[in-house]
């Protein structure tokens, strides 16, 4: 069986509050997105999730 991504979405988790994208971020989901294109395997989103206690 072989299966294959249509789509994915990028999720990780900022411990410090701050969601704010940084510059690294968003040269990662630059690079993800290109790849993506390569493999004709479109990325739909890049979440930060961030809260504080």
């Amino acid at each position: 069986m072989v299966s294959r991504a249509a789509s994915i979405i990028l999720i990780h988790y900022y411990p410090s509050g701050n969601p704010t994208a940084s510059a690294e971020d968003l040269e990662a989901t630059r690079r993800v997105a290109i790849a993506g294109v390569l493999m004709n395997i479109s990325l739909l989103d890049h979440i930060i999730i961030s809260f504080k206690v």
